[in-house]
């Protein structure tokens, strides 16, 4: 999902906000251990088993209080604040948090 979803913008040559998602292993090891570049305080990428709290779930869902620009660029994933989402991708990405 990730490879498919963000790596075209993320797995580049210097990628956004420094965060690298060119391979499964790099990807979990920078959402596990990275924060946003854009705020000092900001929260983790990634709250292991908890997706309410994890930034990144936040930022694809472009709630209040993430930085720089809404992911993905371009379109929309169609998605709740509950992440009752019917896009299968969205489902998976918060299940996988809550899995960790």
């Amino acid at each position: 999902m990730i490879s498919s979803r963000c790596a075209a913008c993320h797995g580049s040559y210097l990628p956004p906000g420094g965060l690298d998602l060119s391979s499964p292993e790099v990807a979990e090891q920078g959402l596990l251990s990275g924060r946003s570049s854009f705020a000092a305080r900001a929260p983790a990428y990634v709250v292991p088993g908890h997706h309410a709290a994890s930034y990144l779930l936040h930022k694809v869902l472009g709630l209040p209080g993430t930085w720089g620009d809404p992911v993905p660029l371009a379109g929309q994933w169609p998605s709740d604040r509950a992440c009752g989402s019917a896009d299968p991708d969205l489902r998976l990405l918060a299940d996988w948090i809550d899995g960790l």
